[in-house]
């Protein structure tokens, strides 16, 4: 009987320590599961904030380089607006010195010109005015001898 025991106990404590010896392997692989776990959660969250970082960096740089972008076409269209006043101004000052030239010259030679004019209409019509009177002095005098031969 008490060899069944002892064997009984002996087999029992084997079962216990088997048992046992499961158990603390469950709970070894649960807990490096669990820090597997942890580690794995720890690293997720860390790619997720570094994502978020990244994202919020890429943010930041398009911000910049639209600000940038927007400043420098301002500039360039400042620019721009600033040549084309000036080449307004300047062909705006080119045309009136022409005009004032074209003008300057115009009336030099319409004034010249018409007081040529002027001078010739009165040497017309001072030989209009001696031919007519010549014609006339002609036609007296041929009138006359005819006349004075009759009287």
């Amino acid at each position: 009987c008490d060899g069944f025991y002892g064997q009984a106990q002996l087999s029992n404590g084997l079962n216990t320590a088997i048992f046992t010896n499961g158990y603390e392997t469950r709970n070894a692989i649960t807990q490096d599961t669990i820090a597997n776990m942890q580690s794995f959660n720890a690293l997720q969250a860390q790619l997720a904030q570094c994502c978020c970082d990244n994202k919020q960096a890429i943010a930041g740089i398009n911000y910049n380089l639209a600000t940038n972008t927007n400043s420098i076409t301002n500039a360039i269209n400042q620019g721009f607006c600033q040549t084309n006043y000036n080449i307004n101004n300047a062909v705006r000052d080119i045309t009136e010195n022409a005009n004032c030239n074209t003008k300057a010259i115009l009336d030099f030679l319409v004034h010249d010109k018409m007081h040529d004019l002027q001078r010739e209409n009165d040497a017309l019509r001072l030989s209009a005015s001696q031919n007519a009177q010549s014609a006339y002095l002609i036609s007296q005098l041929r009138t006359e001898p005819t006349t004075t031969a009759t009287a």
